[in-house]
């Protein structure tokens, strides 16, 4: 019986999102965002379906297959998309309904949503660029974020 390992889950969460694993979960990580992701899928998701989450995501036998197949499971593709959510909003979904958001998981992980990356931009308030950067053309997206 597999169970869903931190490692495991960056893995598949980075098939999902098509983030690279390393940026998702880097060597160092103060904050530590990965942990608290983990955290909030496991305090809401019961073990039968980390278990099943997990199984299915190996046995495809590589990542994308792996995520594909999760993605159309019918009791696994919400828990999928809630994982997406996750890291793009730093905001649990639950998978039962999805347009309702239960919580912020934190103030850093609204901070470090990948949505901000995406968008080359920054969330209200926090800014990791010096004073004056909005006059420049904004830096290439892969300075923002590496692709799977």
């Amino acid at each position: 019986m597999s169970t869903l390992t931190i490692s495991v889950f960056v893995d598949l969460s980075s098939a999902l999102t098509g983030v690279a694993a390393s940026q998702l979960k880097p060597q160092i990580d103060p904050i530590n965002i990965a942990g608290q992701y983990f955290a909030t899928l496991t305090s809401h998701v019961a073990e039968p379906t980390l278990i099943k989450l997990v199984t299915t995501f190996q046995a495809a036998g590589n990542p994308v297959a792996g995520a594909t197949a999760v993605l159309a499971d019918p009791v696994l593709g919400p828990v999928a998309r809630s994982i997406m959510k996750l890291w793009f909003l730093g905001v649990w979904y639950d998978p039962a309904k999805p347009t309702q958001a239960v919580n912020v998981v934190s103030a850093q992980a609204y901070k470090e949503s990948l949505v901000w990356r995406v968008m080359q931009s920054h969330p209200m308030g926090y800014s990791m660029f010096t004073y004056g950067y909005w006059a420049k053309q904004p830096p290439a997206l892969n300075q923002f974020i590496q692709p799977a």
